[in-house]
């Protein structure tokens, strides 16, 4: 078993990896200026045994939810590695940048390209928050996407923070001012292909502040053929839970899309969960914008999300939410007649 469940600054840089051609390094860095109801998705995505790298920005509000006409799309799919790139310390042909500048602690983003310019600085709460191993075998919310090898350590994790810094959109200056952070970071494997029948799943996250906030990833345990995807109680398989300033990993839970939209777009959810200090996290999301993101990954679509939270006493809690399935999935549940159910009888987080 090689996936690792913790993770030092060794794991900021590439890693010794097997010659598999899907091997990848890859991170994603999310904010969110509620004021605009704008959410800024930053990630880069190197397959170094194939010299490429996916990478740029999206930005998206209430106005577009498509990659043709979100607020904006820099996001290039096959672009060479830079020569002397690591992993947070590399500039792509497209002007998309990231530079380390305290390892696991703080990272400048930059961009210039017509119609979009950035000079964003993440800085986090507290050190990463790697995923644990299901016993013998990767996590549930990761094994569907990174492969067991044993010749060389997978892993992943999740990170928190504040986003701070200058952007530009259509020559619209946006001020981002300690904006909510999440930020992933898998390495190992990631063979998908539009074949393949994977489980839905979910990604979520909100942030109150420093020292309140969680993370759960959901996985469905269902046959497409008997996934209502409305109402299904998605057990909770890995996470985290911050309150007043303690942190917990998360070890039961459920959790619920409530409605959706007749495209199959989320509108709200709740999730129960239990940490293993035995605290009890009680979370009401509700959809702001959303990007339909056709992702890298064969045949996986995305309802990539800024959620505004409610829990423990905190309202309108910014964060988020990765709504994801295979598109055959989605067609399949889409065509499957009028009738089906969009919003279903549910009990609310208590506030």
């Amino acid at each position: 078993m090689a996936w690792s469940n913790v993770v030092s600054e060794a794991d900021e840089g590439f890693h010794p990896r097997t010659e598999d051609p899907w091997w990848n390094e890859s991170s994603f860095t999310t904010f969110r200026v509620p004021e605009r109801q704008l959410f800024g998705i930053l990630y880069h995505y190197f397959r170094p045994n194939q010299d490429t790298v996916m990478a740029g920005p999206w930005f998206v509000d209430t106005t577009g939810d498509e990659m043709s006409n979100c607020r904006y799309n820099g996001f290039d799919w096959h672009l060479p590695m830079p020569a002397g790139a690591d992993m947070f310390d590399f500039t792509c042909e497209n002007g998309y940048a990231v530079q380390t500048l305290e390892p696991q602690r703080a990272y400048r983003h930059t961009y210039q390209a017509p119609g979009c310019e950035f000079d964003l600085t993440f800085t986090a709460d507290r050190l990463p928050v790697a995923m644990q191993s299901a016993g013998e075998r990767i996590n549930t919310g990761m094994r569907d996407f990174v492969q067991d090898v044993a010749a060389a350590r997978t892993g992943h994790y999740e990170q928190t923070g504040v986003m701070n810094g200058s952007l530009v959109l259509e020559g619209e200056s946006v001020e981002v001012v300690d904006a909510a952070v999440i930020k992933d970071r898998t390495w190992g494997p990631r063979r998908i292909l539009i074949p393949q029948r994977k489980p839905r799943g979910s990604y979520m996250f909100a942030r109150a502040d420093k020292d309140n906030s969680f993370q759960a990833f959901a996985m469905s345990d269902r046959p497409w053929e008997q996934d209502p995807i409305v109402g299904a109680p998605d057990p909770v398989v890995s996470g985290f839970y911050v309150k007043d300033g303690v942190e917990g990993r998360l070890v039961s839970g459920t959790r619920r899309v409530v409605e959706r939209r007749a495209d199959g777009r989320p509108v709200r959810e709740v999730l129960e969960a239990v940490d293993e200090h035995g605290r009890e996290l009680s979370a009401t999301g509700e959809i702001v914008s959303l990007l339909k993101w056709h992702s890298p990954y064969g045949g996986v679509m995305t309802h990539w999300c800024y959620e505004n939270w409610t829990f423990d006493g905190h309202v309108d809690a910014p964060g988020e939410l990765q709504d994801w399935l295979m598109g055959r999935h989605l067609s399949h549940w889409m065509r499957s007649g009028g009738d089906r159910v969009l919003r279903v009888d549910a009990p609310l987080s208590h506030v």
